[in-house]
């Protein structure tokens, strides 16, 4: 289970535990007097004991542990052996201690960049001095390692969210994160995709496991299930295989402990997350990291199924209105002509913001753009025929709430009176729950059109552009807006992989092979 004293455990902060891991290097079997003195410490130390005279002698024991403490006893030779095993480490170099003969040889010492501190050896009788120094050297270990094993971990998180933009992707990306990188048997991502219930699921590690368990229908009070309904993290340690149920599964694949954690968006618990791990026991700082890596797993998913929608066809479409004041983009009208109209080509969430690409189809464009400015975080002017305009609204916003629902949204048309939104739904079920949605979190909504299987659906895209993937869609769309296809270019392919959170290699592929596909559509349609 990922937990303390491994770079697992250590992502979020350092812990302190009771047992401090030291080698003590002599020259001699016969010496013990470090040894003894740690041994008799109030401090609890698991101690190993080296016999070092050259480089031949060094192996490695030297640099596998927390702390290096060099014996009294240890000759010039095995000193600088130690000292050059020890500098070899290329990350979080353990603490080196050496206990001389002298002050004088200490002051020499402590000259060598390896070399944490120095005892002279008329201090060796102070058995809590010793270890006081020691188990102050591997707590600083411990910490610095926590940070070097945060910031790997972040790297780690922040490569996955560049790359996985689908759901599916974005799922199977960070389960897969998990057991690789933190050595989880078993992690398992579940969602409602707006059914009210854990259906969706995305594995990796032994995905036997969640096979056997929905196969024979274990799963009742399983860790993800338990997560959801309660909205708190769930933990199981150890794993009880009499218990039945889920646990019997659990215990037959050889698991030993289990945490679920919810996954949410703006407070809303939309599914969890279940990590499985061999250890019976659960190390402190796991749920911390677990719940902090499931609000990343929560705004990557939903992320995602908001690319995903904006790009999106469903058997079912929902004219739905808007007259709050609160909706950004309505306040942003204020006080302009009623005729004014704006529309919505793109969004982009970010973080706690989302990112519009709005066209102000009527109306004056130098009224229109100082309210913009009012209104948002920021304004950028993308084009001034037609007028076309950059600008970040705090969330939530109602494509947010939208995406939240499980929805896909088609197209924004905006007024000062109002917002109408084409919405995309898979079934007319749903139509009631994403009313409530909207209507939660404003005070007046209304449903209009609803167009349904067999009848047209507002897609928003020609026959000629079904060759695309939804990221080619989302990518060339972005990239159009953005002023790429200019002459000049408004904005390069570094810039357009910035706004959208892709590596520039991705948006420069997308590119290409969209751009490939539509000319062979137009140029070939017998193919």
């Amino acid at each position: 289970m990922i937990g303390p004293h491994t770079h697992r455990g250590d992502v979020l902060r350092a812990t302190t535990e009771e047992e401090y891991d030291v080698l003590v290097v002599e020259g001699e079997r016969t010496a013990g007097a470090v040894t003894e003195r740690l041994e008799s410490a109030d401090e609890t130390f698991t101690l190993t004991e080296a016999v070092v005279h050259t480089a031949d002698d060094v192996d490695d024991r030297v640099t596998d542990t927390e702390c290096i403490v060099c014996g009294p006893t240890l000759g010039a030779n095995g000193r600088s052996a130690v000292l050059s095993a020890v500098g070899c480490r290329d990350i979080c170099r353990c603490p080196v201690v050496v206990v001389c003969e002298t002050a004088q040889a200490c002051e020499s010492l402590l000259g060598r960049d390896v070399v944490t501190d120095c005892i002279p050896g008329s201090q060796l009788g102070q058995s809590p001095t010793l270890a006081c120094r020691i188990s102050t050297h591997i707590e600083s270990y411990r910490t610095r390692q926590a940070l070097a094993n945060a910031d790997r971990a972040k790297l780690q998180i922040l490569e996955t969210l560049r790359e996985a933009v689908s759901q599916q992707e974005v799922g199977t990306a960070f389960c897969r994160l998990l057991v690789n990188a933190y050595g989880s048997q078993c992690a398992w991502i579940r969602t409602t995709q707006g059914r009210g219930e854990l259906t969706r699921q995305w594995a990796a590690g032994d995905t036997g496991y969640v096979s056997d368990v929905l196969d024979a229908d274990t799963r009742a009070t399983e860790p993800s299930i338990r997560a959801f309904q309660t909205g708190d993290v769930t933990a199981f340690a150890p794993i009880n295989g009499e218990d039945g149920g889920w646990q019997a599964t659990a215990a037959e694949h050889g698991f030993g402990s289990a945490v679920g954690v919810p996954i949410a968006y703006q407070g809303t618990v939309f599914g969890a997350l279940s990590v499985y791990d061999e250890m019976c026991s659960i190390p402190s700082g796991t749920r911390d990291f677990l719940s902090w890596f499931a609000q990343i797993v929560g705004y990557a998913l939903r992320a995602a199924a908001w690319r995903e929608a904006v790009l999106s066809a469903a058997p079912v479409a929902v004219e739905v209105e808007l007259t709050d004041e609160s909706v950004p983009l309505i306040d942003s009208l204020q006080g302009l002509p009623d005729e004014t109209r704006l529309s919505v080509l793109s969004a982009i969430p970010r973080e706690e913001a989302v990112l519009y690409v709005i066209e102000l189809d009527e109306g004056p464009p130098d009224e229109a753009l100082p309210r913009l400015e009012r209104a948002s975080e920021g304004v950028a002017v993308l084009t001034e025929r037609p007028p076309r305009f950059e600008a970040l609204f705090r969330q939530p916003t109602p494509e947010t709430v939208l995406m939240t629902h499980g929805g896909q949204l088609v197209s924004v048309s905006v007024t000062p009176e109002a917002v109408v939104m084409t919405v995309a739904v898979r079934s007319e079920q749903r139509v009631e729950g994403l009313f409530d949605a909207f209507e939660s979190e404003y005070d007046a909504v209304s449903i209009g059109a609803v167009w349904s299987r067999g009848t047209e659906e507002p897609t928003g895209y020609g026959d000629i552009a079904e060759a695309l993937t939804h990221r080619q869609r989302q990518v060339l769309e972005f990239a159009y807006l953005n002023g790429y296809f200019d002459q000049p270019r408004r904005h390069n392919t570094t810039e357009i992989a910035k706004k959208l959170g892709l590596s520039r290699q991705t948006v420069s592929q997308h590119l290409r092979t969209a751009q490939r596909k539509l000319l062979r559509e137009l140029l070939e349609p017998e193919r």
